[in-house]
């Protein structure tokens, strides 16, 4: 067999996108880390979006160089923006679900007020869920606005968020379990099935638009 059948084969193919998930990972923690996690984790995983959509369609894509020219762009304001919202957002749902889960005082209204709050992080999560691919597809929207389009994305779309709630608790619960599994593949994996799930919707919602690619980021 010659090089040109190995580099055309399907198990070449294979180890490439192990390889490709893998780096990208490893970038990604880097990246996350070197940022103090708060500052960083959004853009990141922006990133790490915006690299696969191009790779997936088939786009020769130096991972290293991309990611850190796409991380520290004029993307990374915007990013950070969307994750002040998410703190605040999050942190404000996880104080009161604290509160009425241990008050003694609210106790005969805490059920409803759990079951209220349970009803309201599940939206979150399900906006959440949605946001990043948001960014990529919709590049021209606000963060405002780029919030409300995965809000109503996430009820548009009820298969592909299920499947993407799904495929991120089972990565969540591997990475639980298996430590290394995280490092290699935590990340990059999760958003290669999430984009493999939405990317044809999302394409269709975007016709007239044009979303983001890396080959931006490379002048």
């Amino acid at each position: 067999m010659n090089i040109e059948n190995i580099v055309n084969s399907k198990v070449y193919a294979l180890f490439d996108w192990i390889y490709k998930l893998l780096m990208l990972n490893l970038i990604w923690i880097g990246f996350t880390i070197g940022g103090f996690v708060i500052f960083s984790i959004v853009p990141a995983t922006i990133t790490v979006y915006l690299i696969l959509k191009d790779t997936i369609k088939g786009k020769d894509v130096r991972i290293f160089k991309s990611f850190a020219k796409i991380f520290f762009s004029n993307q990374y304001v915007k990013s950070q923006k969307l994750m002040i919202i998410l703190l605040l957002f999050f942190g404000i749902i996880g104080f009161n679900y604290y509160i009425f889960a241990n008050s003694d005082i609210l106790s005969r209204f805490s059920s409803i007020a759990l079951i209220i709050i349970g009803i309201i992080n599940y939206i979150g999560i399900m906006t959440t869920i949605h946001i990043f691919p948001i960014f990529i597809y919709f590049p021209y929207l606000t963060v405002r606005k780029s919030i409300k389009y995965a809000f109503l994305f996430s009820f548009s779309l009820p298969i592909q968020t299920i499947l993407m709630l799904i495929i991120l608790i089972t990565s969540l619960v591997l990475g639980f379990l298996l430590p290394f599994y995280f490092f290699l593949f935590g990340i990059s994996a999760v958003v290669l099935l999430h984009l493999y799930i939405i990317r044809f919707k999302y394409e269709n919602f975007n016709s007239q638009g044009m979303p983001l690619c890396v080959e931006n980021f490379m002048n």
